[in-house]
């Protein structure tokens, strides 16, 4: 959205961010005693477009800041656009205020796209390598990819790079290949099973997982497992948070989609998960 309103209007000006961004931001500013500058730079904009608006629940200075910005667009006439993984009406520890200013915009539910549409993404994301796909391919990939827009990208650049690497010609039975036909998640899977592989893997303790601890060490094994528990357990992020420590579904949120981006982009980070997805189904009784 953010690229096509600057592709038709190279003037217009466009803040794009995650609400964790624009919180962590304005705990900067907080510190710096920088909040004018802070109001400013997103009050000063025509589109204002906050991803996971759902993070702000509960964090009570910073629904107050996004308040009076959000007020302070509306009254000048411009937009703001909001994004969720549930309507506002069912956003926990959101201020009536809040949830009253975002019911009252035009509330779409975005819904994942289907076979058609899976196979138009696909294409579109090859020709942004420069390859050409021939139709068969293109739907054998979005036939054995996942379900979300993430894991088609992830599968095309495991696709991609396979072709590469051995210099094999892009063809259907390469694509079935590289993407075994999907398993079913193991619905009963323990947390504590994934927290225990993931550990050893990264040589850190179940207890670290759960640890208010911050440092990359703890921080990418701790995202990797949620993100297992969520595509293999299956598990609801709030019951997630909980077994890591009680986090708020938010922070795991956010953790999914930080590993579901980076397997899509990096085929060393996707070999990794898909290592440990076989150690975790081996293992699971």
């Amino acid at each position: 959205m953010a690229h096509e309103l600057l592709e038709r209007n190279g003037r217009c000006r466009v803040a794009c961010l995650a609400a964790e961004t624009f919180m962590n931001q304005m705990i900067g500013a907080l510190r710096q005693d920088q909040m004018a500058g802070f109001r400013d730079r997103f009050r000063d904009v025509d589109v204002l477009i906050l991803d996971d608006v759902e993070f702000l629940a509960g964090k009570e200075r910073t629904q107050e800041e996004f308040f009076h910005t959000f007020n302070a667009l509306h009254a000048a006439g411009k937009q703001v656009v909001l994004t969720s993984d549930k309507p506002p009406q069912a956003i926990a520890e959101l201020e009536q205020r809040l949830r009253s200013r975002f019911e009252g915009g035009l509330i779409a539910d975005v819904r994942p796209p289907n076979h058609v549409m899976r196979v138009e993404i696909v294409t579109r994301k090859a020709a942004l390598h420069g390859v050409e796909l021939a139709p068969a391919v293109a739907a054998t990939i979005a036939h054995r990819s996942g379900s979300s827009v993430r894991e088609l990208e992830g599968a095309l650049t495991r696709v991609l790079a396979e072709a590469n690497l051995r210099n094999l010609p892009l063809e259907a039975a390469l694509v079935e290949r590289v993407l075994t036909a999907p398993v079913r998640p193991v619905a009963m899977l323990s947390v504590e099973l994934i927290q225990d592989v993931v550990g050893r893997h990264f040589r850190v303790g179940p207890e670290d997982l759960k640890s208010p601890r911050r440092e990359r060490g703890v921080v990418v094994p701790r995202q990797i497992a949620m993100y297992l528990c969520r595509t293999l357990a299956e598990l609801p992020f709030p019951a997630i948070g909980e077994k890591f420590g009680g986090r708020d579904h938010s922070t795991v949120i956010h953790a999914v989609r930080a590993v579901e981006s980076k397997r899509g982009q990096d085929p060393q980070t996707d070999a990794l998960l898909q290592q440990l997805e076989h150690e975790l189904r081996a293992r699971h009784p």
